[in-house]
């Protein structure tokens, strides 16, 4: 086997660490050398954390979301969180349907409600910027107007907060609403969210879900208006530059439902993908071997994942080259080619409807790769601004009353 065969098992094996043996030793490492999680600690501490609340100022980001910022404002204020201690803030950014009209009608009728309108058009990144200069609680929540959170929310992130002043961040768990067919989307989000407990115990959460966290306003960090993937890079720039940790709670509840078709999944992966790319121009400090569980957590579940769409592009012709005369590699080869027929099938929607859909995870995996890899053809070519537009929607929030265990109610 000469240099071609083996550089094709280097390929398979930062696939293979990154999905397989990195989980493993993860879950090794956090059982050996582990805190207990944020959340168990928040359980423990939260029946004694009555009264002296801080003010909270929760910060919706917003473009055209008239469809669901009428619902967003009614979910957020009812919380449980004491009511002169709560403000709301909608930043919208260019938006051009009625968002502002109905976030003006409500603060009417409420005057902890307040909206800040960007025009034309910033990005996520400046509208944030622009927020901050106008919050002045302490403790600020970021969220998005399709993120709904459970009544106890902001009383479980704003305790993770106050268990620890080496606490930078805390990120609450997001669940997937997914349409018939994204069923593969809610299991590798399964699969994240072990990640992310499990890291949380070494204390090395890598970013947050832009729906759900809470920082302190005093260590907010300014951020480039270009950055595209503001939610990962805004916590992990405050663990960096102050020193401090990101905490995960998975009792944050909070629901968001995925995008309405692949079409637009697609183009919502590919933007995120070329973020994840860019945001290596701030965040490479965090790969230094000195900064322990992070860096490990950092270079292997992303950094490493980073790589995989070049190496399953490098990995078909390559074995293809090398099975005309070698066992091992023609069957290599033709797992390879089955793996991606399954998931053009699934994609075309010829398996809709089968009970037990094997093209699922196939499917899944390799558009995940295909936007990831056209994010980083985004990024090379600087074709992926920072402005955002959101994606179809096939469920509407009117309907939340029917979540399982009554837990959420129509505003």
């Amino acid at each position: 086997m000469g240099w071609l065969g083996w550089s094709i098992w280097v390929a398979v094996a930062v696939c293979g660490y990154t999905y397989v043996l990195y989980p493993v030793l993860l879950w090794i490492f956090a059982g050996l050398f582990g805190a207990p999680s944020t959340c168990r600690r928040i359980d423990e501490e939260l029946p004694g954390m009555e009264g002296g609340w801080p003010r909270v100022c929760v910060l919706i980001a917003a473009h055209n979301e008239a469809d669901v910022i009428a619902y967003k404002l009614r979910n957020t204020l009812e919380l449980d969180y004491p009511r002169e201690c709560l403000e709301v803030l909608v930043g919208s950014d260019g938006s051009e349907d009625r968002t502002e009209l109905v976030v003006t009608e409500f603060a009417q009728g409420d005057p902890r409600i307040r909206l800040m309108s960007l025009s034309p058009q910033r990005g996520k990144a400046a509208l944030i910027n622009a927020a901050m200069q106008r919050i002045d609680a302490p403790v600020v929540v970021l969220t998005d107007a399709n993120t709904y959170f459970e009544r106890a929310a902001i009383r479980r992130l704003v305790t993770g907060l106050r268990l620890d002043e080496r606490t930078g961040a805390v990120v609450g768990e997001i669940r997937l609403v997914s349409p018939a067919g994204f069923r593969a989307e809610g299991s590798y989000w399964r699969y994240e969210v072990l990640l992310k407990r499990l890291e949380d115990r070494l204390g090395a959460v890598l970013g947050a879900n832009g729906g759900c966290y809470a920082i302190r306003r005093s260590d907010f960090i300014p951020l480039s208006d270009e950055v595209v993937t503001d939610d990962f890079v805004l916590p992990l720039l405050i663990a960096l530059r102050r020193g401090l940790r990101i905490r995960y709670d998975s009792r944050v509840s909070a629901r968001e439902e995925t995008a309405a078709g692949v079409e637009s999944e697609f183009e919502r992966k590919s933007r995120i993908g070329a973020g994840n790319y860019q945001s290596l121009q701030y965040l490479w400090p965090l790969l230094n071997p000195w900064r322990g569980w992070l860096a490990f957590a950092f270079g292997s579940h992303k950094v490493m994942r980073w790589l995989v769409p070049f190496c399953l592009i490098y990995m078909l012709p390559a074995s293809a080259v090398l099975a005309v005369g070698d066992g091992l590699f023609r069957a290599f080869f033709g797992i390879q080619v089955l793996v991606y027929v399954l998931g053009w099938l699934g994609g075309r929607g010829w398996t809709r409807g089968w009970k037990h859909d094997i093209t699922a995870w196939p499917r899944y995996f390799l558009a995940m790769n295909l936007a990831l890899a056209n994010g980083f053809v985004r990024w090379i070519v600087g074709g992926q601004g920072a402005a955002w537009r959101g994606t179809p929607r096939w469920w509407h929030p009117e309907g939340a009353h029917r979540e399982e265990k009554g837990r959420w109610r129509k505003g």
